[in-house]
């Protein structure tokens, strides 16, 4: 194993390319190599602090996910936002490129220079390599593969990394494929669950015993939808026995909408419009100690692999966006939950479901199998720091 002691790593994620699922996997990482590495010096920090530009690319990105109305039109509002980013970063920009926007990200290595960067996007890993360069600094830069559907875009093809931290093995082979990297130059890691390397879990899960088992379910609007309210009125029409949390995150509206329907049926029903990473963990887990709590929320990978991990069974309409459907290919394929194209097919399968508790507890069955494969958190540790070992060494 290599030396780590007084040694540092940067990572770098982003806040705002989405909700914030990028920045939870950068912090995730880096809780974990603390853990694993008690002598090295570990910082996430924010890349639209390092890289100024990243922040409009991310409001942009927000206005296409959020202001689509459709499946389709939301992806070509995305790639058109990333496609405009490819003449500013052509291939070959590490090496040669303009180093004006990077002067922010320039300063902070140079002003204390880590042993190893991290990138939890391929872009970001670029522009860590140019602004190494411009900074006269000779440092191996990793790149963390949150999602490896993001690499059909040109600006995440980044080469010349130490080496690649993939999530599954159909990572690796996808970004052979798509990207002509070598599988040598790739390391399959697991999914860190941001849950348990944030310590949002508990040490022990006790039951609570002065509560009955009942059935619930927690729904999560993260990129707005009014579909959400049909879904709400339906279950307060079928489903009155299960206890609902409705979560529009940021998006009072719609939680007013919510609000309304709930009053309106006469149910103790939640609603809430904020609630951080940790809390919604916290949900989730109490929720389950008290029975079977199910998961209603777009077919992201995030969602979908902490869900598995908690054992919620889940049910997902797909995001439009192609670089996560790979996430809802496997929730198929291993029938860990149900996949919709909309609501109204969604609904029939949810109220179904929740009159039918062995379908939920048959899911949750498949999911504890597959965690078990691929969610082992001490086998994703051992397989970073190993990979980290690699680069020190070389």
């Amino acid at each position: 194993m290599a030396d780590w002691n007084g040694k540092k790593i940067l990572i770098v994620s982003m806040t705002t390319w989405g909700e914030m699922g990028n920045w939870l996997s950068g912090k995730s990482l880096g809780a974990t190599i603390g853990a694993a590495l008690p002598g090295c010096q570990v910082s996430v920090e924010a890349a639209e602090t390092l890289i100024p530009r990243f922040a409009e690319t991310g409001r942009r990105i927000k206005d296409a996910t959020l202001g689509s109305a459709t499946p389709e039109e939301r992806f070509a509002r995305y790639s058109q936002v990333l496609r405009e980013l490819e003449p500013v970063l052509p291939p070959g920009f590490e090496n040669s490129g303009s180093i004006e926007p990077l002067q922010p990200l320039v300063n902070r290595l140079k002003a204390d220079p880590p042993d190893v960067a991290i990138g939890t996007k391929g872009v970001i890993c670029r522009m860590l390599q140019a602004a190494l360069r411009a900074a006269g600094l000779q440092r191996p830069v990793v790149n963390y593969v949150t999602n490896h559907g993001h690499f059909q875009f040109p600006v995440h093809r980044v080469e010349g990394a130490a080496i690649h931290l993939v999530r599954f093995p159909e990572g690796v082979a996808y970004l052979e494929n798509t990207c002509g990297w070598p599988r040598e130059s790739m390391r399959t890691v697991g999914y860190l669950i941001a849950a348990h390397q944030l310590g949002s879990l508990p040490a022990t899960a006790a039951p609570l015993a002065d509560q009955e088992p009942r059935q619930s379910l927690v729904i999560v609007s993260n990129r707005g939808g009014k579909e959400y309210l049909e879904l709400l009125s339906a279950l307060a029409a079928e489903a009155r026995h299960v206890a609902v949390t409705f979560i529009g995150i940021n998006d009072d509206e719609l939680c007013a909408g919510a609000q309304a329907i709930i009053d309106g049926a006469g149910l103790d029903w939640r609603v809430v419009s904020s609630l951080s990473q940790k809390e919604l963990f916290q949900l989730m887990l109490q929720a389950r100690r008290r029975g079977v709590c199910s998961l209603v929320c777009k077919a992201s990978p995030n969602s979908i692999f902490e869900a598995i991990y908690f054992g919620l069974p889940m049910f997902l309409l797909r995001t439009g966006l192609p670089m996560e459907e790979w996430g809802a290919e496997i929730v198929v394929r291993e029938r860990l939950g149900t996949v919709a194209e909309s609501m109204p097919e969604l609904i029939p399968q949810i109220t179904q479901a929740l009159r039918e508790e062995s379908l939920l507890r048959a899911m949750q069955q498949r999911q504890a199998e597959f965690a078990r494969v691929y969610l082992d958190q001490q086998a994703s540790v051992k397989a970073i720091v190993g990979a980290l070992d690699e680069v020190m060494e070389t």
